[in-house]
């Protein structure tokens, strides 16, 4: 264990952003559950895709608990879970089991942890939606990469036109090859729709919309300067989420970032492209290169993106890669 290495408020949420040990078959995820309840009868067929990809799950017995409110358990249970897990050393990665809200409900004393014990040994975080909080404390406060992914949550779903067998499956095959990814490197977006031309370089970050909104500017959340920022929604309405943008350039986020690539915006009033276009244009007015169409949001398939490692976005071509460490 590490002691006191994480970086401190107000620095760049990047700075020392490393990718964690890659997995290999029988490494162990702690599956936690910090945010929203999950169903107990669609457990098995959530955690179907780790599991045939060989890893070793470690799952608290309650995993299902909440069931009919909109927290997984009292704080304090989410907040020992998740803590048991970081601190864990036969733990390489921690997945989120789903969304919906609550992780931000624990940054404090997720910090008061970080100064008591220090920095737990690097693992792999995946998630996404609510999990955005997350991955942006551990690039704030620990320096970690980390995977914006889908969850066992969205492979529970039924199967139907909003999510077809294809899509669910290459979804969780994204997932498994990025925990076990050693070195990430490569095209991860191509045929982007150019909003704002340019090429930038930096590392990615962001994710939902809504948490950044919520959390950018807090002692938890460090500088994102420099940072290539993709953001996503659901179910927000335009106006919202027009509202969020101005709140975050009022907040001069407008000022640090260096470019934007934008993922889906579903269930937002309009269709998920007008409602992503809409999005582009209101940021590109921020002066940087601007780019839409990059498949990972609340949606299937749902790409998983790494998340404050070094990228290059070529707005002009429409291209996104990821450069690795």
């Amino acid at each position: 264990m590490n002691r006191h290495i994480h970086p401190s408020p107000g620095s760049n949420v990047n700075a020392v952003a490393s990718v964690p040990e890659a997995l290999s078959a029988g490494d162990c995820i702690a599956v936690v559950a910090p945010a929203g309840p999950m169903l107990a009868e669609r457990m098995e067929q959530a955690l179907r895709p780790l599991r045939e990809a060989g890893f070793c799950l470690k799952i608290r017995d309650d995993l299902h608990r909440g069931q009919g409110t909109y927290l997984a358990g009292e704080d304090s249970i989410r907040l020992e879970e998740l803590t048991d897990a970081l601190y864990d050393s036969e733990v390489k990665a921690i997945v989120a089991v789903r969304g919906g809200y609550g992780v931000m409900r624990l940054l404090r004393e997720l910090d008061a942890r970080l100064e008591r014990d220090g920095s737990p040994h690097p693992k792999r975080i995946a998630g996404f939606s609510d999990i955005t909080t997350l991955h942006l404390w551990a690039q704030s406060r620990l320096g970690w990469a980390s995977l914006h992914s889908p969850m066992p949550f969205n492979f529970s779903q039924p199967i139907g036109p909003t999510a077809p067998c294809s899509a669910m499956e290459q979804s969780a095959r994204g997932l498994v090859e990025a925990l076990t990814c050693v070195r990430p490197c490569g095209v991860v977006g191509q045929g982007l729709i150019s909003v704002s031309k340019g090429v930038v370089r930096g590392p990615l970050t962001g994710g939902n919309l809504s948490l950044l909104e919520a959390t950018y500017g807090t002692p938890h959340v460090a500088s994102l300067k420099g940072a290539i920022l993709f953001l996503e929604d659901v179910g927000e309405a335009t106006y919202r989420l027009d509202r969020m943008l101005m709140s975050l350039e009022l907040r001069g986020l407008d000022r640090e970032v260096v470019g934007v690539v934008v993922g889906g915006f579903t269930g937002c009033g309009g269709s998920p492209d007008e409602v992503a276009s809409f999005v582009a244009e209101r940021v590109a007015r921020w002066g940087v290169p601007v780019a839409r169409g990059l498949g990972a949001g609340h949606r299937f398939p749902n790409q998983t993106l790494w998340m404050g490692v070094e990228h290059v976005l070529d707005a002009t071509r429409g291209e996104l890669l990821v450069l690795g460490t």
